[in-house]
């Protein structure tokens, strides 16, 4: 038994490393498994679950989806999703979408 983040962002989303780069920190950091949990994509996960296994790190894949609740932002975090489901992945694609346009919409505004 050992240490887990089981909510980091890379590159893929708003992080600053990339999943390669994660990974390491996280094996540096004396950590057994690292949950990468991307916003709205699952784009990194393939990368981190190589750097990995190189570095004895277990990935649990995740996916951190953002929702709009009445006046709020609620941010759901999936773990273990299916990254073959077409249908979930382009749901991703259209919640990245509208997030691209919603922070346009903001831009213009100020």
């Amino acid at each position: 038994m050992g240490y887990a983040d089981l909510h980091v962002h890379t590159n893929a989303s708003d992080g600053a490393l990339a999943p390669a780069e994660m990974v390491e920190q996280a094996r540096r950091a004396g950590l057994c498994a690292l949950g990468i949990t991307d916003h709205d994509t699952v784009s990194g996960i393939a990368a981190a679950m190589v750097a990995g296994e190189a570095a004895g790190v277990e990935i649990v894949p995740g996916v951190e989806i953002n929702t709009d609740y009445p006046g709020e932002d609620v941010h759901v975090l999936g773990y273990y999703p299916d990254l073959c489901d077409q249908r979930f992945l382009d749901l991703l694609e259209e919640l990245r979408e509208s997030r691209r346009s919603r922070l346009d919409l903001m831009i213009e505004k100020l």
